[in-house]
């Protein structure tokens, strides 16, 4: 990526990263960690960033105990959410490779979407908590 679109996308990222902590604290629901909220950010930044022409893919981690969602741009993991991670807890927004990342098991993607709205789907397929669903 070159550091035009880096810093296009961190721009995104970091105004999509106050959108969702501004959500949660409204709703009382984990504002400092993001906890749980990692969907309806991802689908959030998706759709920021394909408006702006920057293609994007929502991948999903799925682990024995919990799931988590973040977007690839150019062979790039963008996470928002990823302060909820003690590794990460400092950091509002994370960028890295996609080989970097995957020394980090929340970014070994085992699905992929296209789209919020194929996120919302499969999120209601698997019953996912309705506070978590995002708004595709």
């Amino acid at each position: 990526m070159n550091k035009s679109l880096q810093d296009k996308v961190a721009t995104i990222a970091s105004d999509t990263r106050f959108w969702v902590q501004a959500k949660a604290y409204r709703s009382n629901y984990n504002p400092g960690s993001l906890l749980g909220w990692c969907a309806i950010a991802s689908a959030e930044l998706h759709n920021r960033l394909t408006m702006e022409g920057i293609p994007a893919e929502i991948h999903m981690w799925v682990g024995e105990m919990y799931c988590h969602c973040f977007c690839v741009v150019n062979n790039y993991v963008v996470d928002v959410t990823a302060s909820q991670f003690d590794v990460f807890q400092n950091d509002d927004v994370v960028i890295m490779h996609c080989n970097e990342a995957m020394f980090h098991e929340m970014y070994r993607g085992t699905e992929t979407f296209k789209c919020g709205a194929d996120l919302r789907r499969f999120q209601k397929r698997e019953r996912w908590p309705s506070n978590q669903i995002c708004f595709g």
